[in-house]
């Protein structure tokens, strides 16, 4: 993988960890500075904001043109957070982006590891031994 693929792909990453808190950000307001910021183009920013579109498409449209935006966009996105009174947020992200490129990130904790255990050490029940059951009937098959 090209180093600009894996940053996107970084950059991604931490975006998608942190949807549900980007949530709760004032995204119009991120947006426009976004566009002023010259991050993203007048059209996009008309496109995705204001109350024709949800919070959610918002940040999706976020995760999905961030990455691709080249260099400078992540950093002037964190600046904009800070600007905005969202620090915590920003060295939150901050701090993951720069895990992932040092190597030192083993995912959220939610992920397996290889041997089918989670971060707490309990494995997963075993699958096989559940007999399915037949929605029609309630009965197992």
């Amino acid at each position: 993988m090209k180093l600009e693929e894996r940053i996107m792909a970084e950059v991604a990453n931490v975006l998608a960890r942190n949807f549900t808190d980007l949530t709760y950000i004032e995204v119009d307001l991120v947006l426009n500075d976004l566009q002023v910021d010259g991050i993203i183009w007048p059209y996009e920013y008309n496109e995705n904001s204001g109350e024709k579109t949800t919070t959610m498409e918002k940040v999706l449209f976020l995760q999905k043109v961030l990455p691709k935006k080249g260099d400078e966009s992540f950093p002037k996105f964190i600046d904009i957070l800070r600007r905005r009174n969202y620090g915590k947020l920003a060295n939150k992200m901050e701090e993951e982006l720069r895990k992932l490129q040092n190597g030192e990130d083993n995912g959220p904790a939610e992920e397996l590891n290889s041997n089918g255990t989670n971060a707490t050490s309990k494995s997963l029940p075993d699958l096989q031994s559940v007999l399915p059951v037949d929605v029609g009937n309630g009965t197992a098959s």
